[in-house]
């Protein structure tokens, strides 16, 4: 191993360079072969002149270039560390992540990958910072010696004795950046979502049940849903049971007073549009609740001969589209919150509710990446509103809840018996067209959610165990 910093110099600023072995021969060479162009002394050849001389030059020369070559094949070609800013720099060599890399001594100390520091079993911290003690921090993070060894790992032994490796390949995927591209570059990323319209939705595209028995086929599934927000199923079979099958494979249903699954079909005493045979204007379900449902799942068992037609609109592809052309609007969805509401007894679990939230039509991260959507009839008849901005409220809501029934972005879908679709409630606005009274009661869906942090958590264990068997 090679050294980087003694405890010694800790007073003075000091930028020391951590170079490999090869490196520190081959700068030997460079200046032996530099001063014996120039003809001065020659450092580390023989005092012997003539073509002896000049041959072992030459040689020498060949061995610093096969030298830093080989260098740069490793990973990390030298660290430097500021004694006074207690910062580590990792300088990349001909890795993909290329460039300098710095690490806050501090940050390094708590991300530490020992047995001591991380419970061997669950990866969580057994030392957690906050429970530091204040006067102990200056000498835990206090770094005394940096070594780096041949296969490029950082080994760091901190102030306080204890010691700490940080492999090359950990380091590249921790860099510090507030730009999530420039680090973390090993850590699986979800593709991005794909805005569509009616025309570009990839209409063709439908997953066997069957085939999702086979992991890459279940990872191609779900990559797509959050891609598009949207995806359907076929061979699902006429019998309840393919929404479960579904959950058994990806992620525990999200359990609501409807139950963990449920039925729409027309039903006396309605307590949602769905059991009726009436048109469900564009919406995303149970708006009213702190965190709605991130997945639905519809199933369909029957169909009515008539009406019936399944609508699907990409409410963030709408959102987006205000923000560029009606930056009012979209300010005004934005920020007003309105008042989602619901009240009831569920038809078929009989279960009594009372739900009420405040929440804009439009919900923006702070760093302006959308979050969710909110449309749904079952807004509360109060209003957060000063009398005078009313109607411009009005007028914004009308507008997206037009443009989410527009030809131009609508995507229809007519349903078979033995056809899923899943939806991302969080982005997607669906609808359902009317049915015809005749044939009403023949239609017959079974539907169940899931929540978009076990699907996540499931996408990443279906890439990172895929990878691996590789």
């Amino acid at each position: 191993m090679t050294s980087i910093l003694n405890c010694a110099g800790r007073s003075a600023r000091k930028r020391l360079s951590l170079l490999p072995p090869a490196m520190k021969q081959t700068k030997m060479l460079c200046i032996a072969g530099a001063r014996a162009h120039s003809g001065g002394p020659r450092l580390g050849l023989p005092a012997s002149r003539g073509d002896l001389s000049r041959r072992n030059t030459v040689t020498k020369l060949k061995q610093f270039a096969s030298a830093a070559s080989a260098l740069h094949q490793k990973p990390i070609s030298s660290s430097v560390f500021d004694a006074t800013e207690r910062m580590v720099s990792i300088h990349w060599g001909s890795s993909p992540a290329g460039g300098v890399s710095s690490y806050p001594a501090i940050y390094l100390r708590d991300n530490c990958t020992c047995s001591v520091c991380l419970h061997d079993s669950s990866g969580i911290r057994t030392r957690e910072m906050i429970m530091w003690k204040e006067e102990t921090v200056d000498e835990m993070t206090q770094i005394c010696n940096v070594q780096m060894s041949d296969d490029s790992s950082v080994h760091v032994k901190w102030g306080d004795g204890h010691q700490s490796t940080y492999t090359a390949d950990w380091l590249k995927a921790h860099r510090l950046s507030s730009d999530p591209a420039k680090g973390r570059d090993s850590r699986f990323q979800l593709p991005a979502r794909t805005h569509w319209t009616a025309d570009t939705f990839p209409r063709d595209k439908r997953f066997p049940l069957k085939s999702l028995e086979k992991p890459d086929a279940l990872l191609e599934l779900l990559l797509f849903l959050h891609e598009y927000g949207v995806v359907l199923l076929s061979d699902c079979g006429t019998e309840e049971g393919a929404v479960r099958s579904i959950s058994d494979k990806v992620a525990l249903l999200r359990e609501t007073v409807f139950g963990p699954t449920w039925q729409i079909r027309p039903m006396a005493n309605a307590n949602s549009i769905a059991y009726t045979k009436y048109e469900a204007p564009m919406h995303i379900d149970m708006p009213y609740l702190q965190t709605p449902p991130g997945i639905l799942m519809l199933h369909c068992l029957s169909q009515a001969p008539v009406g019936g037609n399944t609508y699907v609109t990409d409410g963030f592809l709408l959102a987006d589209k205000l923000r560029c052309e009606d930056p009012e609007t979209f300010k005004l969805l934005c920020e007003v919150p309105v008042t989602w509401s619901h009240h009831g007894t569920d038809v078929q679990f009989g279960m009594e509710y009372n739900f009420e939230y405040d929440m804009p039509v439009i919900d923006v991260q702070s760093d302006g990446k959308l979050r969710a959507v909110r449309l749904n009839q079952v807004r509360s008849s109060f209003l957060n509103l000063d009398a005078e901005k009313v109607a411009r409220f009005y007028t914004a809501l009308r507008k997206f809840a037009q443009l989410s029934r527009s030809s131009e972005y609508r995507l229809g879908v007519r349903l078979e018996p033995g056809e899923m679709i899943m939806i991302d409630n969080h982005r997607m606005l669906h609808g359902r067209a009317e049915l015809d009274p005749a044939g009403a009661a023949v239609r017959c869906l079974s539907g169940g959610y899931m929540d978009w942090d076990l699907v996540i958590s499931r996408i990443r264990q279906l890439h990172a165990s895929l990878n691996k068997a590789r």
